[in-house]
């Protein structure tokens, strides 16, 4: 049986009485998502005296307190917390299922959530459009962020990540490659200041990277590294920060060069010492794993996976 069939009748460990209402649970996960009562009625247009009659209702059945209230806030107990990774996967699982009974050979239809870093903004964009563009019954539902989404709690369909993957049995990644870290500046900046040939040259405190660097390890393509010192007077913790920064021409930026190609095509910023890199950060699509993946849904993957502008990155 199905991890969405074992919810719905009632088998998945127990948990669930026969005649369960689905828009229960539904709530229970909408009020967990927005961390409140009222903002789970605004979400959802239902009163929070029906929502907290609900999730009362759903707890008498289970015979388990979900969900422990205090004048400022919310909390999962452990009971909740489980209950709440089971009910988020199961109905990932249902929601699958009925986008692959809609998906039809006529063409494609419906709505996905994506998620990804602030910082994949231009690099997805084109992405985004050459897909719309392909599937024109197809709606996407960009969210942009300084975090990670949840795919449970936040209900995402697909997010595309930078960075080491947590330890996540609950995900199925595919590669996109990696953004390499790289010295780029200004023509304003480069002109005003003695010639850099190599990384020994620059000035570390016109040194600009990323909030708690405070060195970095550059590699040559030949195989030298050089471990370089981080002082500069500005330090961010989004590359637009430091973009701004680097393009105003107040320094040296240490940053994923393959995220700033309109910078860099337009001339804003050059990259220097190109034979030089520093660590590189994965960047990878996720989705969460599920028996049944939606014809949408894989042809979204499958999309990025073939357009994605791997030129810009290493692999």
């Amino acid at each position: 049986m199905s991890g969405a069939a074992a919810y719905l009748t009632g088998s998945r460990h127990g948990m669930i009485g026969k005649g369960m209402a689905l828009d229960s649970v539904d709530l229970f996960l909408e009020v967990v998502r927005t961390g409140s009562f009222s903002g789970a009625a605004r979400a959802t247009g239902i009163p929070v005296s029906t929502i907290s009659q609900r999730i009362a209702a759903l707890e008498t059945r289970l015979g388990s307190t979900l969900l422990m209230r205090t004048t400022r806030r919310l909390a999962l107990t452990e009971t909740g917390a489980s209950y709440h990774e089971v009910a988020s996967r199961a109905l990932a699982e249902l929601r699958g299922y009925e986008a692959e009974l809609t998906d039809t050979a006529a063409g494609l239809s419906g709505k996905l959530r994506v998620a990804s870093t602030i910082a994949m903004d231009d690099v997805l964009a084109p992405l985004l459009s050459s897909y719309l563009e392909a599937h024109p019954n197809m709606s996407l539902e960009l969210n942009l962020s300084g975090r990670n989404a949840d795919l449970f709690t936040d209900g995402i369909d697909v997010a595309i990540r930078v960075g080491t993957l947590r330890d996540d049995s609950g995900l199925v990644a595919r590669s996109l490659g990696s953004a390499a870290l790289r010295l780029v500046a200004s023509p304003a900046y480069l002109a005003a200041h003695a010639p850099i040939s190599h990384p020994g040259d620059i000035d570390t405190g016109q040194l600009m990277s990323f909030s708690g660097y405070a060195s970095a390890q550059l590699r040559h393509a030949g195989g030298d590294p050089y471990k370089l010192s981080i002082s500069g007077r500005f330090t961010g913790n989004q590359l637009s920060s430091l973009r701004h920064q680097a393009v105003a021409g107040r320094g040296i930026a240490l940053v994923p060069a393959a995220f700033l190609a309109r910078e860099l095509a337009s001339g804003e910023l050059v990259i220097l010492l190109p034979e030089w890199s520093g660590e590189a950060q994965p960047i990878h699509i996720v989705y969460l794993r599920q028996r049944i993946v939606s014809r949408r849904l894989r042809s979204f993957i499958d999309h990025v996976v073939a357009h994605f502008p791997r030129q810009l990155f290493v692999a």
